[in-house]
């Protein structure tokens, strides 16, 4: 059977069989998507992606959107306290742990080229630096319970929570970023800490990320109640 074929067939077939769990479903339409990923042009026009899925689309023919024409959306203002600013990891990691900007730096270098869809409102390409979030976690030692990684930005009444698959995380899909083409992170865009979530879109991109829980679900893609707490480790 073609490949084409197989991914067409697939998904539908496994959705007429009710026994099966709502999350076997959902890796069943992420893998059509990687299946089916088409690869973009270099002269494509990037605006008309805006009303696309990321999870289907390859960006690495794409040239380097300048930062100055990057699209913004939500907080773009929020500052963080240099000096006491910290990223607090914690959940279900046998060494909880608080890093600071300067330790965040001696990590090494992560990078990749990833688009951005802000669904409806704009898109763009870049190269975000940062480091692998994954390979943080485990040498933190994971507990083997672990799922999902929840993502917090700053603490208040409207803090931001998103939620992905470890697994994603460990293949570094989703990754924490401090640069992007070749420029530390602007304000705007999150600085200093903002997850990058290949094949997601942008508003999961939290900005201005504070800390990282590690949990265990088995409902996925229900997203954490958003805290309004400072931190999470004792």
């Amino acid at each position: 059977m073609k490949r084409r074929v197989f991914s067409l067939w697939l998904p539908s077939f496994i959705g007429t069989l009710t026994f099966v769990p709502v999350h076997l479903l959902g890796w069943c339409r992420r893998a059509r998507a990687e299946i089916r990923r088409r690869v973009l042009a270099a002269d494509t026009d990037i605006g008309l992606l805006a009303y696309e899925d990321p999870a289907e689309l390859d960006p690495q023919n794409l040239p380097l959107t300048p930062i100055e024409k990057f699209g913004v959306s939500g907080t773009r203002d929020h500052r963080v306290p240099e000096g006491s600013w910290r990223l607090e990891i914690g959940g279900l990691v046998r060494h909880p742990s608080r890093l600071s900007l300067e330790k965040i730096q001696q990590l090494t270098l992560l990078e990749r080229k990833v688009l951005l869809i802000c669904p409806g409102t704009f898109a763009y390409v870049a190269r975000w630096q940062g480091f692998s979030l994954g390979k943080l976690l485990q040498s933190l030692k994971l507990d083997p319970t672990a799922t999902h990684v929840d993502i917090l930005g700053p603490p208040g009444e409207d803090r931001k929570v998103e939620r992905f698959p470890l697994k994603e995380v460990l293949r570094d899909q989703v990754f924490l970023a401090t640069g992007v083409n070749g420029i530390p992170l602007p304000l705007q865009h999150g600085y200093p800490l903002r997850v990058v979530a290949e094949g997601h879109v942008g508003a999961e991109w939290v900005k201005y990320v504070y800390g990282v829980e590690v949990v265990f679900s088995d409902i996925p893609n229900v997203k954490p109640a958003p805290s309004s707490g400072t931190g999470f480790l004792p």
